[in-house]
């Protein structure tokens, strides 16, 4: 591998671990500046077909709503594999010991900003 094609895969990675980070702080200002104006997210709720939010205001409107909901779990990456500008984020989203998520989030990156987000959740 390139070391510019090995760059892009660690900007992938280390841009949807960062997603995840912001997250699990339930920050959205930091959310929002990791995506580009024009991100579609295909969010995984709610369920079965979960929404697909347009744009980088579409998607601030429903994070002010949905990490509220989050606040009382906790989220756990459990393993990140890039694929040149995209990567996967494997996480745990816990409540308690018996009330808990897994899910992936595929990330599409371009010019250093999230473009795409596909969400899904097990279960």
């Amino acid at each position: 591998m390139t070391p510019v094609r090995m760059a892009k895969v660690e900007e992938a990675a280390r841009i949807g671990l960062a997603w995840h980070a912001a997250l699990a702080r339930t920050d959205a200002a930091a959310l929002l500046a990791l995506l580009a104006e024009n991100c579609v997210w295909e969010s995984a709720s709610p369920a079965p077909r979960g929404t697909r939010l347009a744009g980088r205001a579409a998607i601030a409107g429903y994070l002010q709503t949905w990490l509220h909901v989050e606040t009382q779990r906790t989220w756990q990456v459990e393993e990140v594999t890039g694929f040149g500008r995209q990567c996967v984020v494997y996480w745990r989203q816990q409540a308690s010991a018996e009330d808990y998520r897994r899910g992936a989030d595929v990330f599409e990156v371009r010019d250093g900003l999230i473009c795409g987000i596909k969400s899904y959740v097990k279960g």
